[in-house]
């Protein structure tokens, strides 16, 4: 590794995970913008595009009605006046600009998109996430890619819709440019197994479907799968861990003990991709075989350079004494290390989002954690859409129990569909000790909203017996 050892340490860690999930700036529309222009192996020049799209900032006009008019006077009508500019300016934020990620800089502007043409090169917020995705989805199972790239090629290269109609003038300034491929994967498995599986399925039962809902679900279920992953790879590292990390989605009926539950294993997931940074880092040094005593960490730490921007402080001195509590406490020396390693990290070196913080952040922005000081999971109706789409095949009929298993094995998700067997999860990570009230009785409850909601979207069906089916 390089002289600056310390952030050599870091980037082997993020490598080992697949991108950097380094920002709470990450918003869905970095990802799709990341993803398409991989599928499509090329970009656009969007210029033009963004300068309709944003308008101001912080509250001052960017590009005024006039400078607007001469610059595009070949595609506008004569008659135009400035006010009919600045209403379509408005109209055209609402659509390329609907996820918030036109910036007054190209270079940093991610439009939300509907075909080919609004995809532009990389920016800033993307962290390697789309990368993660299209690696997943390029890598042959059973001889073939995912069917979901073609789809989106597809999908994007049709531009008869609404939208691409509609910015069909501006687009002609549009220059397109290519961009090298992406290796595949060398296999699929584990984590990002499962991810591949469940897209694949979610394609397949929403063929069909409008383009623009079509390419939105596959983005959020992408979103989704990146946090999935982050909160379940430490299995992959760590064999003491032989179940998923329980996520126990609310049904936002107002029960205080499915709220704590959920709030509770929230935190767990943000303990867990903490111990995978660890675990990385603790593989890593088992392998190199260096360092075996505590000696060896104090000379170790001396010999990292690490600069910082405060004054007073001794990071070397803050470093080895937060090793040596752990390993006071635990007696465990390279875990000891590690923890420590990414605690200075990220408070001292980097000055970033640490994972966790990405995680609550982008999992907040596709409606699956909610609340301020007290987040927690949440039941949206397209998440549980999307869930049920990815987990179920066309022709399968499952009772509640058996749903509530499914969604289980195959994202760690808990509703209290089973009741004992939840409670039972849920005590093994010491979450049943910190909720009030009776919390067999409210998973139960939680359950029956999280049903009655599937029944309203058409996929569960009550009969007069009581018996709830799923299916698609």
């Amino acid at each position: 590794m390089a002289n600056n050892r310390l952030k050599d340490l870091n980037d082997y860690v993020l490598e080992h995970i697949g991108y950097k999930p380094l920002s709470n700036g990450i918003k869905p529309v970095h990802i799709a913008n990341g993803l398409f222009r991989y599928v499509l192996g090329e970009y656009y020049k969007l210029d033009a595009l963004n300068k309709w799209a944003k308008r101001f900032k912080d509250g001052k006009e960017i590009h005024s009605a006039q400078e607007i008019k001469e610059e595009f006077r070949e595609i506008l009508d004569d008659d135009m006046t400035e006010e009919d500019i600045n209403e379509l300016r408005t109209y055209i934020g609402m659509l390329l600009n609907a996820d918030k990620g036109a910036q007054p800089s190209v270079k940093y502007s991610a439009l939300t998109m509907s075909s080919k043409t609004q995809v532009g090169g990389i920016v800033q917020n993307e962290f390697e996430m789309p990368v993660f995705l299209y690696r997943i989805l390029n890598t042959p199972l059973e001889n073939e890619i995912s069917p979901v790239i073609r789809t989106i090629k597809d999908s994007l290269s049709d531009e008869n819709d609404e939208i691409s109609r509609f910015l069909s003038l501006l687009t002609t300034k549009v220059e397109s440019r290519s961009i090298n491929d992406l290796d595949s994967l060398s296999e699929l498995s584990g984590v990002e197994l499962k991810i591949r599986e469940s897209y694949d399925r979610l394609l397949l039962n929403s063929m069909g479907e409008n383009k623009l809902l079509l390419l939105e679900r596959l983005i959020i279920f992408g979103c989704f799968s990146i946090l999935y992953h982050l909160g379940s790879k430490i299995l992959d590292y760590d064999d003491s861990i032989s179940t998923h990390n329980p996520i126990v989605l609310d049904a936002n009926i107002g029960d205080e003990t499915i709220q704590r539950a959920s709030q509770e294993s929230l935190l767990l997931t943000r303990i867990n991709i903490e111990s995978l940074y660890e675990k990385i880092l603790e593989n890593f040094f088992e392998k190199e075989g260096v360092i075996k005593t505590k000696e060896d960490v104090i000379n170790a730490i001396n010999e990292f350079s690490i600069e910082v921007k405060e004054e007073n402080v001794n990071p070397h001195k803050e470093l080895e004494e937060l090793f040596s509590g752990y390993y006071q406490q635990t007696g465990r020396l390279l875990e000891s290390f590690a923890r420590a390693i990414r605690i200075i990290m990220y408070t001292r070196v980097l000055k970033t989002d640490d994972p966790p913080k990405t995680y609550v952040s982008l999992a907040k922005r596709i409606n699956l954690v909610f609340g301020r000081s007290k987040k927690r999971f949440i039941s949206d109706p397209n998440i549980l859409e999307i869930l049920i789409l990815a987990a179920l095949n066309k022709g399968e009929n499952l009772t509640l129990s058996e749903f509530g298993q499914r969604i289980w094995d195959e994202f760690g998700i808990i509703i209290g569909a089973n009741p004992e067997k939840d409670v039972d999860i849920l005590r093994k990570y010491n979450i049943s000790e910190n909720t009030p009230g009776d919390l067999h009785n409210s998973l139960s409850i939680n359950s029956d909203g999280i049903s009655e909601m599937y029944i309203s979207m058409g996929y569960a069906k009550k009969y007069a017996d009581g018996v709830i089916i799923f299916g698609l």
